[in-house]
Formats: structure tokens, C-alpha cells, sequence
């Protein structure tokens, strides 16, 4: 699996370098359940809520014996965490590939960030993206 950042107009600016399974993806929906008094619970099936990707790994920091890291990712993972933490504000775009193919392509905002540098020197993190609908805006790469 290849995760890579970019800005809105789809530039590819970073390419995750280690993905460590589970990568998890959620999707909500907005239903409403309602209790009348003649027919019990009722379910009013509501529209498709904002998807959510999180995934934990680490950022390896100026190791380039590192074997296992993807082709085009930076060698400094503290450039990733600069990232992240400048666009806490500011959407930007995910894009997951699997074998050639896109499973994902949208726009997301930072909903969790945390890191912590490890004895190694790495940078060990966990991060959660939310979904930014930006539907005017919205191109795929």
C-alpha cells in the first residue's frame, strides 16, 4: 500500500515512507432512529457522513539503510511532521494506492496527530484524517 500526501491542486509533495498495517478506513452514515408510540422504533436513513482514514507507523529520520522504505519518501521523517502540523488547519490531499490501483483520492483534514521520537531516533506516530467535502474544488489527480 502507497500513501501519498499532496497539495489541493494535487501535487505530490511527500510519499509516506513505512505503512504499517492495519490502515483503517471508516465511513458514517447520518440515520436517525425515532420511537413512536404506535409502531416502536422507526429508522430515518440519513445521507453518507465524512470518511475517516488512520493508520500508525513511524517516520524513519536520516536512516538510509532502511530497506523497507518507499521508493520517493523523504529521509527526514521530521519534514513529514512539519507537514502535518502546518496543514492542522489546511486541507490537503490523500491519495492510497494499492497494486496500481486508487482506493482513495480526496481532500482530508488533520483530526489527530500524535508522535513521539523513539530510542532510534524515529519518529513513532499515529495520525487520523477526516474527510474535507469540498465539492467546488474537488479534482482528481
Amino acid at each position: 500500500m502507497k500513501i501519498t500526501f499532496a497539495d489541493m491542486d494535487g501535487l505530490v509533495k511527500y510519499v509516506v515512507p513505512v505503512v504499517q498495517p492495519p490502515v483503517k478506513f471508516g465511513q458514517t452514515t447520518n440515520n436517525e432512529t425515532f420511537n413512536t408510540l404506535k409502531f416502536g422504533d422507526i429508522k430515518l436513513m440519513g445521507d453518507k457522513g465524512l470518511r475517516t482514514v488512520e493508520w500508525s507507523s513511524f517516520f524513519p529520520v536520516n536512516k538510509r539503510y532502511y530497506n523497507f522504505i518507499e521508493a520517493g519518501a523523504e529521509l527526514n521523517g521530521q519534514e513529514y511532521v512539519d507537514f502535518l502540523e502546518d496543514h492542522a488547519e489546511e486541507p490537503f490531499r490523500l491519495v492510497i494506492t494499492e497494486r496500481y490501483k486508487t482506493i482513495r483520492n480526496m481532500l482530508v483534514t488533520v483530526d489527530t496527530f500524535d508522535y513521539e521520537y523513539n530510542k532510534a531516533g524515529d519518529i513513532e506516530y499515529s495520525l487520523k484524517l477526516e474527510e474535507f467535502p469540498d465539492n467546488a474544488n474537488a479534482k482528481s489527480i
